[in-house]
Protein backbone atom coordinates (compact mmCIF):
# COMPACT_ATOMS: atom_id res chain seq x y z
CA UNK A 1 0.00 0.00 0.00
CA UNK A 2 1.02 3.46 -0.90
CA UNK A 3 1.98 6.39 1.31
CA UNK A 4 -1.23 7.84 0.16
CA UNK A 5 -2.97 4.73 0.53
CA UNK A 6 -2.00 4.65 4.36
CA UNK A 7 -2.75 8.11 4.99
CA UNK A 8 -6.28 7.94 3.35
CA UNK A 9 -6.90 4.83 5.54
CA UNK A 10 -5.87 6.42 8.75
CA UNK A 11 -7.80 9.55 8.04
CA UNK A 12 -11.14 7.31 6.85
CA UNK A 13 -10.64 5.60 10.52
CA UNK A 14 -10.06 8.78 12.19
CA UNK A 15 -13.06 10.24 10.89
CA UNK A 16 -15.11 7.29 11.77
CA UNK A 17 -13.48 6.94 15.22
CA UNK A 18 -15.51 10.73 15.63
CA UNK A 19 -18.30 9.96 14.44
CA UNK A 20 -19.48 6.63 15.78
CA UNK A 21 -19.72 7.64 19.73
CA UNK A 22 -22.34 11.16 18.59
CA UNK A 23 -24.49 8.28 15.89
CA UNK A 24 -24.54 5.96 18.45
CA UNK A 25 -25.57 8.28 21.51
CA UNK A 26 -28.13 9.97 19.23
CA UNK A 27 -29.54 6.58 18.64
CA UNK A 28 -30.17 5.82 21.83
CA UNK A 29 -32.02 8.54 22.42
CA UNK A 30 -34.26 8.57 19.12
CA UNK A 31 -34.88 5.43 20.12
CA UNK A 32 -36.13 5.98 23.67
CA UNK A 33 -38.17 9.50 22.33
CA UNK A 34 -39.98 7.08 19.44
CA UNK A 35 -40.77 3.98 22.45
CA UNK A 36 -42.61 6.81 24.70
CA UNK A 37 -46.32 7.22 23.68
CA UNK A 38 -48.69 9.99 24.78
CA UNK A 39 -50.49 8.56 27.37
CA UNK A 40 -47.51 7.55 29.53
CA UNK A 41 -46.92 9.24 32.86
CA UNK A 42 -44.16 11.55 33.66
CA UNK A 43 -43.01 8.48 36.43
CA UNK A 44 -43.28 5.72 34.44
CA UNK A 45 -41.12 7.44 31.84
CA UNK A 46 -38.26 7.97 34.42
CA UNK A 47 -38.95 4.74 35.21
CA UNK A 48 -38.49 3.20 31.82
CA UNK A 49 -35.41 5.86 31.20
CA UNK A 50 -33.45 4.56 34.57
CA UNK A 51 -33.96 0.98 33.51
CA UNK A 52 -32.60 1.16 30.31
CA UNK A 53 -29.20 3.16 31.45
CA UNK A 54 -30.50 6.31 30.67
CA UNK A 55 -29.76 9.36 32.49
CA UNK A 56 -32.46 11.53 33.84
CA UNK A 57 -31.90 15.42 35.03
CA UNK A 58 -32.40 15.50 38.95
CA UNK A 59 -32.78 18.59 38.96
CA UNK A 60 -35.76 18.37 36.29
CA UNK A 61 -38.82 18.25 39.09
CA UNK A 62 -40.99 20.17 37.13
CA UNK A 63 -44.49 18.37 36.14
CA UNK A 64 -44.18 19.90 32.33
CA UNK A 65 -41.37 18.21 31.30
CA UNK A 66 -38.96 15.48 31.48
CA UNK A 67 -34.99 15.61 30.43
CA UNK A 68 -33.62 12.23 29.04
CA UNK A 69 -30.16 12.04 28.56
CA UNK A 70 -28.16 9.42 26.56
CA UNK A 71 -25.33 9.28 28.93
CA UNK A 72 -23.67 11.00 31.98
CA UNK A 73 -20.37 11.84 30.51
CA UNK A 74 -19.63 15.55 28.87
CA UNK A 75 -19.55 14.63 25.63
CA UNK A 76 -21.54 13.65 22.49
CA UNK A 77 -24.42 13.64 24.68
CA UNK A 78 -28.13 13.58 23.46
CA UNK A 79 -31.26 14.26 25.27
CA UNK A 80 -34.93 13.57 24.81
CA UNK A 81 -37.08 16.32 25.68
CA UNK A 82 -40.48 15.29 26.68
CA UNK A 83 -43.52 17.76 27.31
CA UNK A 84 -46.86 17.34 28.86
CA UNK A 85 -50.40 19.18 29.24
CA UNK A 86 -52.89 17.60 31.39
CA UNK A 87 -50.93 14.63 32.19
CA UNK A 88 -50.01 12.91 28.85
CA UNK A 89 -47.18 14.10 26.46
CA UNK A 90 -47.55 16.78 24.44
CA UNK A 91 -44.34 16.52 22.25
CA UNK A 92 -41.22 14.99 21.93
CA UNK A 93 -38.13 15.94 20.68
CA UNK A 94 -34.05 15.43 20.30
CA UNK A 95 -31.24 17.81 20.15
CA UNK A 96 -27.17 17.68 20.74
CA UNK A 97 -27.08 18.45 24.58
CA UNK A 98 -23.43 19.35 24.64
Amino acid sequence: MSTLGKGMAAASILVVALCAPGLYNRHKAESFCGSVTSTETRNTIVARANARGLFVNPVDTDEKSVWVFSHRAPMWRYACILEFKAGSVSSKSVFAAD
